[in-house]
């Protein structure tokens, strides 16, 4: 929730700032309203956690999580204002695998992957540069399967569930196409337990984008 404000803080801050920037000393190049779609790849992390299973017979045993791995997404969306947009879009992360040799005990998160719609809020451009912030809620799917080597035995757990996303980031539009980088991430689960943890990453995004307009 700390990261959540945070991030929100300083997404306003930038495009205030840039706002009222921009409204004094550039020119305003932006993409007129209408409708665009993109294409891009993600890299998806997460963070060092606790993660408990209990795998064998009750007995429970923990993991570190720490992996990044590289997906994909596309979108598409609708600019409403020269400075408001929606947007739906699928992204399809990494799998993950984990393993903890002192427990003997390998995690694999595979078939994640999330939809959702989102507002995208941008700052005036100048030169086609700005900024943007993006809020709104999607749907994440993942399978996890927990195993323990020297016996063999295996937990096989499912989340499918909806959270809330928000992210930041900076666009460059030249005519009708645009590249876009950007960071987001969701709140899901707090649950600590396989069985109904939600390995949520942060995402790192790079897209190109066509408008129609």
């Amino acid at each position: 929730m700390r990261k959540s404000l945070l991030c929100s803080l300083v997404a306003a801050s930038i495009l205030v700032a840039s706002s009222a920037f921009a409204d004094h000393h550039m020119a305003d190049s932006s993409i007129a309203p209408g409708w665009y779609v993109g294409a891009g790849v993600n890299r998806s992390s997460l963070e060092t956690m606790d993660v408990t299973t209990t795998v064998g017979g009750g007995d429970s045993t923990t993991v570190q999580i720490d992996s990044r791995h590289y997906g994909w997404s596309v979108l598409a969306g609708k600019n409403i204002t020269k400075l408001f947009a929606v947007e739906a879009q699928y992204t399809k992360f990494g799998n993950n695998t984990v393993n903890d040799d002192a427990e003997n005990l390998s995690v694999n998160v595979t078939d994640t992957y999330s939809y959702g719609f989102t507002g995208v809020l941008k700052s005036p451009s100048w030169n086609g540069f700005s900024f943007l912030a993006k809020g709104g809620v999607a749907y994440l799917s993942e399978k996890s399967d927990a195993t323990i080597a020297s016996s063999g035995v295996e937990q096989t757990t499912a989340y499918n569930g909806a959270g809330l996303t928000y992210g930041v980031g900076a666009q460059y539009d030249y005519n009708q196409f645009g590249v876009r980088f950007d960071w987001s991430a969701m709140d899901v689960n707090d649950s600590e337990e396989v069985n109904s943890y939600v390995f949520a990453p942060e995402t790192y995004t790079l897209s190109v984008l066509y408008n129609f307009a």
